[in-house]
């Protein structure tokens, strides 16, 4: 399933997550260094990250254009790994925002 989401993704634990990555205009680096995880996104080169969410917890995304400028806390969000219920009630929150 695809959601939209911000700077904050959550995923139940035991799921084989995809996450897609895409950028319009410089190479995108984003990382997940708590998980080992690390690729990158470039114009008409899009890149998936697959993984398996076994341990609860709430860990740094980083993420950077590799375009020589200095960057902010906006490449910065968080993978949020819990259990089933508290996903599903993230999930009901996620489609209440959108429907409005």
């Amino acid at each position: 399933m695809q959601v939209a989401t911000g700077r904050e993704v959550h995923v139940p634990i035991g799921a084989d997550v995809t996450l897609r990555l895409a950028s319009r205009t410089y190479i995108a680096d984003f990382a997940l260094p708590q998980l080992g995880l690390r690729d990158f996104a470039a114009p008409d080169l899009p890149s998936e990250l697959h993984f398996r969410a076994d341990r609860a917890g709430r860990y740094d995304v980083r993420g950077d254009e590799l375009c020589g400028r200095p960057h902010t806390d906006k490449t910065r969000g968080w993978l949020v790994v819990e259990d089933a219920a508290a996903y599903r009630v993230w999930m009901h929150e996620r489609a209440r925002e959108m429907n409005q």
